[in-house]
This record gives C-alpha cells, sequence and structure tokens, in this order.
C-alpha cells in the first residue's frame, strides 16, 4: 500500500501522499458513489410498465404491453433490505479504512516532520562550516597576495643582500 502513494517532492521521496484534503476528498467521493447506489435501488422499485420480461416486443405488435407483477414484488421484498445492509456495511468498512489511512498519514506526517528538522539542522550546520571555511580561506588568499606583492615590489638588491646566493658559492 505504502509503494502507491510514493511521490517525489524535489530530491527527496515521501512514502505516503502529505495531502489530508485527498483523504477527505476520497470521503467524499465515497458518500457520493454510496447515494448514487442508493438512488439507483430505489429506482428499482419503478420498474416501467412498457418492459415485457417474458417476450420480445416486434415493432409490428400490437400486442399490450405487461409486466411481471410477481417478479417486482420479489424483488421489492428480498433484495432491497439485503442490499441496504451490504452498502450500510460498506460504508462502515470505508469510514473504517478512511480512519486508519488518516491515522496512519498523521504518524507518517510527524516523523518526516521530524526528520525534515534535522536535516535542515544539519544543512545549517553544514552551511556555517562551509562559510567558515571561506572566511579562513579568503584571509590565507589575501596573506598570500600581499606577500607575493610585496616580494614582487622588493629589488633585486635587497633581495641579494638579505639571501645572498653568489658569495656562498663560489670557491675563490
Amino acid at each position: 500500500m505504502e509503494d502507491r502513494f510514493e511521490k517525489r517532492c524535489g530530491d527527496i521521496y515521501f512514502p505516503f501522499d502529505v495531502r489530508l484534503g485527498g483523504l477527505d476528498s476520497h470521503a467524499e467521493w465515497l458518500q457520493k458513489e454510496v447515494k448514487d447506489i442508493q438512488r439507483q435501488l430505489a429506482s428499482q422499485h419503478q420498474i416501467s410498465a412498457s418492459i415485457n420480461r417474458r417476450h420480445s416486443q416486434s415493432i409490428d405488435s400490437k400486442a399490450p404491453a405487461s409486466t411481471d407483477k410477481h417478479l417486482v414484488a420479489s424483488i421489492d421484498t428480498t433484495s432491497t433490505p439485503y442490499d441496504e445492509q451490504l452498502v450500510q456495511n460498506k460504508m462502515e468498512s470505508m469510514h473504517e479504512e478512511l480512519n486508519e489511512l488518516s491515522a496512519y498519514a498523521y504518524v507518517k506526517i510527524g516523523w518526516h516532520q521530524i526528520s525534515i528538522e534535522n536535516t535542515q539542522e544539519r544543512l545549517r550546520n553544514i552551511s556555517n562550516a562551509i562559510h567558515k571555511m571561506d572566511e579562513r580561506w579568503t584571509r590565507n588568499d589575501e596573506v598570500t597576495r600581499s606577500f607575493i606583492a610585496a616580494w614582487s615590489r622588493m629589488c633585486r638588491d635587497e633581495v641579494d643582500a638579505c639571501c645572498p646566493t653568489s658569495t656562498c658559492l663560489s670557491t675563490n
């Protein structure tokens, strides 16, 4: 059952549909279906007199229309209470199923809310760490650039005076 509710939201998978309005609209749809069934059952009581159940009527036939009143009476007495009970049982079972789905959805929403909050906290910590590293790298880059600039500004004589290379290597 969880597989059919799986939805993709951004880059995070949710194993259920988090919209509770969907459950409400499903319940309304089921109630409309029950009302339609009840209307159909009620309309069965009013079978048209033009239907002849024993013979198919010819277009040219002048025979009077007849109904099988005994059959209509048996439909009225036997099938209606059973069908109404069946509809009532179906409504109750659907109501229980919707309540179970609603409870399941609320539990999952709570779990995912905690999971989302934990993920958000981790993302904030990672963002703060990245910001601190960027600041350190920027400071190090500035120090390196100023050192290179100062080094390039020195004239060669000052470099030779500071670090004599030719006198150390000469062999007189």
